[in-house]
């Protein structure tokens, strides 16, 4: 399965191409307030990159929060633009899951925090 992710829920700005559950390409910045300036280059670079465009993508990942208002709505309008544009799913994530995979979890429960100024 060929999967597009975007995560923008905070600071960092996130694209990824996974296949198959590994990840094989990505770019992330932290961008403070300029997801919607650098998100298109991320695309765009990632694209050149990857050839994405020649690659039968299955779905486009995104991050749904909670987390920055403008951040998601950036990142959901993008995954929109492209789902539209290539007839593919939306698959939703919710921000505090995508942090939980990401971490070593060392005990059966444990509890991920999201910092809100």
């Amino acid at each position: 399965m060929n999967i597009f992710a975007i995560e923008t829920s905070t600071d960092w700005c996130s694209i990824a191409f996974i296949q198959n559950e590994k990840c094989l390409s990505k770019i992330e910045k932290q961008i403070p307030r300029k997801h919607a300036e650098k998100l298109p280059e991320f695309y765009k670079s990632l694209n050149q990159k990857m050839s994405l465009d020649k690659i039968n993508l299955d779905a486009v990942a995104i991050s749904i929060g909670p987390g920055s208002f403008t951040g998601l709505r950036v990142g959901l309008g993008f995954a929109k633009g492209l789902a539209f544009a290539k007839g593919l799913p939306i698959v939703p994530v919710p921000t505090l899951q995508t942090i939980a995979t990401g971490c070593d979890i060392i005990s059966d429960e444990f509890t991920v925090l999201l910092y809100s100024h």
